[in-house]
């Protein structure tokens, strides 16, 4: 599904140059469950911007399946991180003022789904992730876990092909991290594949593989 060959990336402060990704290459399956780890400043989440089309690689090659995602324009850009990438940060951002189901149906507002369609889906994951009774509910006055989870239910409303994570349980307590764990283990098995950069080997363990970044390259651990 997704392949990326001899990736490059540097940014530049003042007159110093940071090779970031110095020679990338990573595959991934369809339907596989893959772990990310490394130190910080190793270049995960640079790698997992452009793997989500949000940042351009200097050189080197990304296909996800037939489509060249680096020779895509702005506008082609987004629409394939519309239709293809569900993308989850750590701590992640909710919009105070809306409720949990106007937030995970922003998306979907976006892409200009009918009123119906909107309800259909947003009630779909409110319940595929036990959230139904807090689908009116303030995001102010949500928990950690709650939080997150209405994250992961933003990023899967649209049925993405490929969710990618970015350390999702960096912030919270060991119970909701199980309960998070589990969320993507079952949305692993109905199909999804799942990229997640994680600092934590509990987290990798439940993955079908894992690869370390170090020194801006990237190696199959397991």
């Amino acid at each position: 599904m997704l392949k990326v060959s001899h990736l490059q990336k540097s940014f530049l402060s003042g007159s110093h140059r940071n090779d970031v990704l110095k020679d990338v290459n990573l595959e991934i399956h369809d339907g596989e469950m893959v772990a990310i780890m490394g130190r910080s400043g190793s270049g995960k989440s640079t790698l997992l911007n452009i793997l989500a089309g949000l940042e351009q690689a200097d050189c080197g090659n990304y296909y996800f399946g037939s489509t060249d995602v680096l020779a895509l324009n702005v506008v082609h850009a987004a629409n394939f991180r519309k239709h293809n990438i569900g993308y989850i940060i750590q701590n992640s951002v909710l919009i105070h003022g809306k409720n949990v189901f106007n937030n995970i149906a922003l998306p979907l507002k976006y892409s200009k789904h009918s009123k119906s369609q909107i309800k259909q889906k947003v009630s779909f994951v409110l319940a595929a992730l036990h959230i139904s009774n807090i689908g009116y509910s303030p995001v102010e006055v949500l928990s950690g876990g709650e939080t997150q989870r209405v994250a992961i239910a933003r990023a899967i409303v649209q049925e993405p092909k490929v969710i990618i994570a970015d350390e999702p349980t960096g912030s919270v307590d060991e119970e909701t991290e199980d309960d998070i764990l589990k969320l993507f283990r079952m949305l692993n098995e109905q199909g999804k594949t799942i990229i997640i950069v994680t600092h934590n080997q509990k987290v990798a363990d439940i993955c079908d593989r894992t690869f370390y970044m170090k020194n801006g390259s990237c190696n199959l651990i397991t």
